[in-house]
């Protein structure tokens, strides 16, 4: 599995309510670049932050989410003060 975290500009298209994304990009300039092609897209100023999860196969998926879900049962046994403990709360 490979694990990417991006900070990216993300633009959207959209008229009223109904808004898509339709890039991102690393660089403000490029993103703000494409905004200024057409009214329809807005861009937040502000850039965020992207995790992405690549697997392998389907059963490297599998075991993963077994994982998360042995850790959130996990942490669900622990008290509030255990986790302040641990940096959680």
């Amino acid at each position: 599995m490979k694990h990417i975290e991006v900070e990216c500009y993300e633009v959207y298209e959209g008229y009223d309510r109904n808004y898509h994304l339709k890039a991102r990009f690393t660089n403000f300039a490029d993103a703000f670049r494409l905004k200024q092609t057409s009214a329809y897209y807005s861009l937040d100023p502000n850039p965020k932050k992207i995790s992405i999860s690549l697997y392998e196969s389907y059963e490297e998926y599998e075991e993963a989410k077994s994982e998360s879900i042995q850790r959130k049962k996990a942490l669900e046994k622990l008290t509030y003060e255990e986790k302040k403990l641990l940096g959680l709360a």
